[in-house]
């Protein structure tokens, strides 16, 4: 969370978090598929991705299992 906050505005994208431990530098924190695996997880979540406002309000109304679901669906972005 320290990478995050320090990295650009927290306050406006998180109202929670869940923390674990790692380095900011794994595989799966540095890769050049995060842009199209988010794009996939919000198609699959319905939210509209063209607008990246609508894309981040519509990320946070959706719940953890709603999202846990979508991610399962969209796992090959993820590995």
């Amino acid at each position: 969370m320290k990478h995050i906050k320090d990295s650009f505005n927290f306050l406006d994208l998180f109202s929670q978090a869940i923390q674990n431990s790692g380095s900011s530098f794994g595989e799966w924190a540095v890769t050049n598929r995060v842009i199209p695996a988010s794009e996939e997880l919000g198609k699959e979540l319905g939210c509209d991705i063209q607008d990246s406002k609508k894309f981040k309000d519509c990320m946070k109304e959706k719940t953890i299992d709603e999202i846990w679901d979508a991610t399962a669906n969209v796992v090959s972005f993820f590995i």
